[in-house]
């Protein structure tokens, strides 16, 4: 019986030696993978929820987060989102053992793009599409212009614009697209040569509309009203003006100085006028432009200087048509027809 117990207990200690070596080898190995050289790789980007590539593989992680248990060395990191693209491409980073290295990315919306505008002389308002910014040169839009093709113009009260005036550009995702303008100093006033005066008035639709955001487009402003006789001979023949000229981007404003909303847009139907008509009633824009007589018509060129100035117009054929070749004649030499 004592040599049954004892065989039993040499059985039982040899068991547990086996598996004490078994444990402690198995351990060992263990400790070799836990052994091996470890860091970590932190993931950013400036718009949240990219996901995170390693090695070009997906790690399923997504910005921000952190990779943990790398391989010490080199590797590759990237990020990746639809509709963004990564700004840089891809980062290499080194990993070293029990540290963290940080890789960040700029996501660029591929609907937007940067645009930098520069002028010779400092403070000019900007413009996009005809709608000033209210930035002011030297600025940059940093990645918030919408890509595709724009027309950019600037102005400065008390200044004319050399050419080119305005400018059409294409914005991109990845490139700044530069614009320096030039200035040059001019007088304000009603004569040929002077810039005219800005206004700010609301067109027959409800829309503001600033005049100078027009800088480079050759623009007739006409003045009239409802109890002009002449004003309402003239505005059916402003219209075959612009219907001429269209083509070219000639812009034309017809400023009502003293009749409502509704009796401008019962105009516009009933002479069926397709030019911009503004509301001038109740502001100062008769008095800025020193209009005493009316009808006046205007044409500006480029630059913002008055170029022709008309008091006036007639029922008369002949010298309607005459009128009208005199104003032909002028738009001719700015359109260089």
């Amino acid at each position: 019986m004592r040599k049954i117990r004892t065989d039993l207990f040499i059985l039982l200690i040899t068991s547990l030696c086996f598996f004490v070596l078994w444990f402690f080898h198995g351990c060992s190995t263990k400790n070799l993978l836990r052994n091996e050289k470890v860091g970590s790789i932190f993931v950013q980007s400036d718009t949240s929820g990219a996901d995170v590539l390693l090695d070009n593989t997906v790690t399923g992680k997504h910005t921000p987060d952190t990779l943990f248990n790398v391989k010490t060395g080199s590797h590759q990191v990237k990020v990746q989102m639809s509709g963004y693209l990564s700004s840089p491409g891809s980062i290499i980073v080194e990993v070293k053992e029990d540290s963290i290295v940080s890789a960040s990315f700029t996501l660029l919306s591929l609907n937007y793009g940067s645009l930098q505008v520069n002028s010779n002389a400092d403070g000019a308002d900007i413009v996009v599409d005809n709608v000033p910014t209210g930035q002011k040169t030297p600025y940059l839009f940093s990645h918030d212009i919408s890509t595709g093709a724009h027309i950019i113009s600037i102005f400065k009260n008390g200044y004319s614009n050399d050419s080119p005036a305005k400018q059409l550009v294409n914005i991109s995702t990845i490139d700044t697209t530069s614009l320096v303008f030039n200035l040059s100093p001019a007088t304000v006033g009603q004569s040929v040569d002077n810039i005219t005066p800005d206004f700010n008035l609301q067109d027959d639709y409800g829309e503001y509309l600033r005049f100078y955001a027009y800088r480079g487009y050759v623009c007739i402003i006409n003045f009239w009203a409802l109890s002009c006789y002449y004003c309402m001979v003239e505005l059916p023949y402003l219209q075959q003006l612009y219907s001429e000229y269209s083509s070219d981007s000639l812009k034309l404003f017809g400023i009502n100085y003293e009749d409502s909303l509704d009796v401008i847009q019962q105009k516009r139907t009933e002479l069926g006028l397709g030019f911009t008509l503004l509301r001038g009633a109740g502001t100062t824009a008769k008095s800025d432009f020193g209009i005493i007589g009316t009808p006046v018509t205007i044409i500006i060129d480029r630059s913002g200087k008055i170029y022709y100035y008309k008091l006036g117009f007639t029922d008369q054929a002949d010298k309607i048509q005459q009128e009208m070749t005199i104003f032909r004649q002028k738009l001719n030499e700015l359109f260089g027809r």
